[in-house]
């Protein structure tokens, strides 16, 4: 049954971001290696400096995109993009990226501030909405306006957005359960859900819920609470981190249709069907990156090894979700927030001063 943080350490998390987002020590702390795999030498490389780079993404041609959680602006290329108007209380911001397999267009999900200010200067404030955009990246790599193509309300709290394609090729998004626990276990609402989309933002086909009436045709998966990073195996498995309660953290094997818990059942009245996670964080770290550990790590990758980094815990830590009597085991201090795997098959991981490397040799 899924566990899930409760709201004190969900604003404990919170803090840590926005304190280190404001000039906090530990935003400027360079991260540091702790372990490597045998026979392995790693070290941490700068990529880029920015202020809070929640959200990149790679193009199939390498090019890095980032965008900073607060002040809506992308770059890549050394050059900003845009500048979103986003808001910047609570869990808001632009949270994730992702780009068409084919290169030409750019996904972002944002949290969009009260009165939707198309001027991005009017930064800031409670959030109004979530919503997924897609932009049209042009040669020169300007992007065209942005088309809204999901939008759904936002308090500011649990909603969570995190963006991927497929190995198929359709568009994964996750949304937390806004702040309202009913949400999750109700297939008509895009909340607590993992979504699978077109490119428009229509259903994708193979959609488990695609022909039922009585629930949300977009939805992939359900009971999720608040989540922010998934990942796929070489083999197309797609493993997923949730925020819980009361320090149950989790990473979770998601499958179509299937339910993972949130919020659990009483005691008194099990629900069928609910999946266990694959591994729980009995200690809060707020899960914020997860990504397959590529080949190049030696005995770090194959298998279900994942690479997990916390806003909380500030650490990146290596997870075996085929082995849970096996410790997750602690290898780079300072990964706060987006962790990804780049072209070349190198883990690259943000926290609030910048992009940083985990090089091999």
């Amino acid at each position: 049954m899924l566990g899930a943080r409760s709201l004190t350490a969900a604003l404990l998390g919170i803090a840590v971001l926005l304190a280190a987002a404001c000039g906090g020590a530990k935003a400027q702390d360079t991260p540091r290696v702790l372990a490597s795999p045998p026979g392995v030498r790693l070290s941490i490389e700068r990529v880029v400096r920015a202020e809070t780079p929640a959200a990149f993404v790679f193009a199939p041609d390498g090019t890095l995109w980032y965008g900073e959680l607060k002040s809506g602006r992308v770059f890549s290329g050394g050059k900003q993009r845009w500048d979103f108007a986003v808001s910047s209380g609570g869990e808001s911001g632009l949270e994730s990226m992702a780009i068409s397999p084919d290169g030409t267009q750019l996904f972002a999900y944002l949290s969009v501030p009260k009165d939707d200010p198309g001027d991005a200067r009017h930064d800031g404030g409670e959030a109004s909405v979530s919503r997924v955009v897609a932009l049209t990246i042009a040669a020169n790599g300007g992007l065209s306006d942005p088309k809204t193509i999901l939008e759904v309300p936002s308090n500011g709290i649990h909603n969570a957005g995190s963006l991927g394609f497929g190995p198929e090729g359709a568009l994964y998004v996750d949304i937390g359960d806004n702040h309202n626990f009913g949400e999750s276990q109700d297939a008509r609402s895009p909340f607590g859900k993992v979504l699978r989309i077109d490119a428009n933002g229509d259903p994708s086909s193979g959609n488990p819920f695609r022909d039922a009436t009585v629930a949300d045709p977009r939805v992939w998966a359900l009971g999720i609470r608040n989540t922010f990073a998934f990942d796929w195996t070489p083999e197309g498995r797609l493993l997923g981190a949730d925020n819980g309660e009361n320090g149950d953290d989790e990473v979770n094997d998601i499958k179509p249709a299937l339910n993972y818990g949130w919020p659990p059942a009483p005691a008194d009245a099990p629900r069928a069907g609910d999946v266990a996670p694959l591994r729980v964080f009995h200690d809060t770290i707020a899960p914020s990156g997860l990504a397959v550990v590529p080949s190049a790590y030696g005995g770090w990758s194959g298998g279900g090894r994942v690479a997990v980094c916390g806003v909380v815990s500030r650490q990146m830590v290596l997870v075996d979700v085929d082995h849970p009597a096996t410790a997750p085991l602690p290898i780079v201090d300072g990964c706060s927030l987006h962790l990804a795997r780049d072209p070349s098959g190198t883990l690259v991981f943000a926290n609030e001063s910048g992009v940083w490397r985990l090089k091999v040799g």
